[in-house]
């Protein structure tokens, strides 16, 4: 019984009851009455402290009845004041029902301020989707701003590869022209000059006169031939890029002047025509550019078959030349360069300042 009073003192009331029992199994022979009375009264004070006081009720009558009459009216007071305690304790189950109601009553409130939150929020949402409503208007307004751009853009490049067309036919022509007619003409012309200096009177002075002719006559033909095959170009005449380039190449370069030179590496296959065509044009004008305008005397052109690509390299010594200050000019130009490679899925980069040369850089996939 020490031990539960113990356990009834730390307030752990059913580890008590527990140990209350197990002593009222103990068997006894002295003071019987008075150790059972005590155990039913400690029973009963601890049932009352955990609120089974139907149990408590029982354990004091049983108490009541083991002990003696002298101590009735001190147990009538213990049943009063458990008495009083029930109803103490009804009284606060009376005060938790109060709280409960309050606190049902703060949830309500709480209820409502979180529908108003919920019907914010929706309101806000509702402005967050005409805000993305609006955006994605907007997006759908540039894609086809867009759109519209790119058409322009394939017109433009139609109309360059219409230029780039004109431009090889007008070659071509004047390339045929020079050959077939003024070439003609003039191998008459030297042919019926050397006849009329065959039959003309012979003297030192007059014989000189008809060779530095005859040498002007050769020295036209020759040009006109040359010409001709410059305008011709080597490409149409389906020997190939490389030696398309290589010659041309071989032509422009003028000894102790102007250097140019080409190195390759891979191109052992030929390319599709119309694509060595353009690529051609588009070097030939590059390096006309470095002669006329940058005053280069050093020139080199990389060129570079990788499996699926070509990388091509430009470089010059000229004066160079501000990159974002290109105006878009007649025939070729290197602004409409860079649109036709784009439009072959390619890249093109210029790297050049005032003074200190050019390097221009394309690449096209195969």
């Amino acid at each position: 019984m020490e031990q539960a009073g113990v356990f009834y003192n730390k307030k752990e009331y059913k580890k008590a009851i527990q140990l209350l029992k197990e002593a009222d199994k103990v068997p006894i022979t002295i003071y019987v009455k008075n150790i059972k009375s005590r155990i039913h009264m400690y029973l009963s004070n601890n049932y009352s402290e955990i609120g089974d006081f139907e149990k408590a009720y029982n354990e004091l009558m049983d108490y009541l009845e083991t002990n003696n009459q002298d101590v009735f009216e001190k147990q009538n007071q213990q049943i009063t004041d458990l008495q009083t305690r029930y109803e103490t304790k009804e009284k606060e189950l009376e005060n938790l029902n109060l709280k409960v109601k309050d606190k049902n009553n703060r949830l309500l409130i709480f209820m409502f301020l979180a529908l108003f939150v919920i019907v914010s929020f929706i309101g806000f949402f509702r402005i967050k989707i005409l805000s993305k409503k609006k955006q994605i208007a907007e997006q759908e307004r540039l894609i086809e701003s867009q759109k519209l751009e790119n058409v322009l853009q394939q017109q433009e490049l139609k109309e360059i590869d219409k230029l780039l067309e004109g431009q090889e036919k007008e070659r071509i022509k004047i390339a045929n022209e020079l050959h077939d007619n003024l070439g003609s003409l003039m191998a008459t012309l030297k042919l019926n000059f050397q006849n009329l200096k065959l039959r003309a009177d012979s003297n030192e002075e007059s014989n000189q006169l008809f060779d530095k002719t005859d040498d002007l006559l050769e020295e036209a033909y020759q040009k006109v031939r040359g010409i001709a095959h410059a305008k011709n170009a080597g490409v149409i005449a389906n020997e190939g890029l490389l030696p398309a380039i290589l010659n041309i190449a071989k032509k422009a370069s003028v000894t102790g002047k102007l250097n140019v030179q080409v190195i390759p590496f891979g191109l052992d296959e030929r390319l599709e025509n119309t694509i060595e065509v353009t690529i051609f044009r588009m070097i030939q004008e590059i390096l006309t550019n470095a002669i006329k305008h940058a005053k280069a005397t050093e020139i080199t052109i990389h060129l570079t078959q990788h499996q699926d690509s070509l990388n091509i390299i430009v470089e010059d010594n000229g004066k160079g030349f501000n990159a974002k200050s290109i105006e878009k000019n007649e025939g070729m130009g290197l602004p409409n360069i860079e649109k036709k490679v784009e439009h072959m899925g390619g890249t093109f980069t210029i790297d050049s300042a005032v003074g200190r040369g050019s390097s221009i850089i394309i690449d096209i996939p195969l």
